[in-house]
């Protein structure tokens, strides 16, 4: 199975990269990366570990972390394609402010 990362997902990366760089230093922030860099990897050989979402796509949460993966995993091509790296505490949010 090959994983691979959309634009938008690299920029994220890069973005929470940069913001706990900014908050907490650098080392919590290659600790926070390299624990959804762990996550995704595990993709490879577990693709369906995800949650189920509506629409074909899943959502991974990142033990250790607030962020989740958006996913989709496409058997006959053996790929799975990150499409979002989220805070999920901006989840939450969103879902109480109803």
């Amino acid at each position: 199975m090959v994983v691979v990362l959309s634009p938008r997902a690299q920029r994220e990366r890069d973005a929470i990269h940069r913001r706990i760089a900014r908050q907490s230093g650098a080392a919590r922030a290659n600790e926070t990366v390299g624990k959804i860099m762990q996550s995704i990897n595990l993709l490879e050989q577990h693709p369906d570990m995800g949650r189920n979402l509506e629409g074909g796509d899943q959502l991974l949460a990142v033990p250790g972390t607030y962020y989740v993966v958006v996913y989709h995993h496409h058997p006959r091509l053996e790929t799975v394609r990150v499409k979002r790296l989220v805070d999920g505490r901006r989840i939450v949010d969103a879902l109480t402010r109803r």
